[in-house]
């Protein structure tokens, strides 16, 4: 076998390797095992923790909202008492 039969060869071991993981990960895709109950289960204590992330966010923003609005009457309450003087 020469170089360019070295080549061909491997090229086509190649190939047939490459056909063999892509059938390996089309099975793993289609059939519900063990591993993917696991990705899933993962997935969805990701989105809980994202959500509860956006959730406490929301609050805190909340908060400082109602924080700068009590800041802000005071404040105007102050105003009024030297405006009124």
């Amino acid at each position: 076998m020469g170089l360019q039969g070295k080549r061909t060869h491997h090229s086509q071991v190649q190939a047939v390797g490459d056909q063999e993981v892509e059938e390996e990960v089309a099975d793993a895709d289609s059939q519900p095992g063990p591993s993917q109950g696991r990705k899933r289960k993962g997935r969805d204590e990701l989105l809980e923790l994202i959500e509860r992330d956006m959730r406490y966010q929301r609050e805190a923003e909340e908060r400082r909202a109602q924080e700068n609005r009590e800041t802000m009457d005071r404040l105007f309450s102050i105003l009024e008492k030297i405006v009124d003087k």
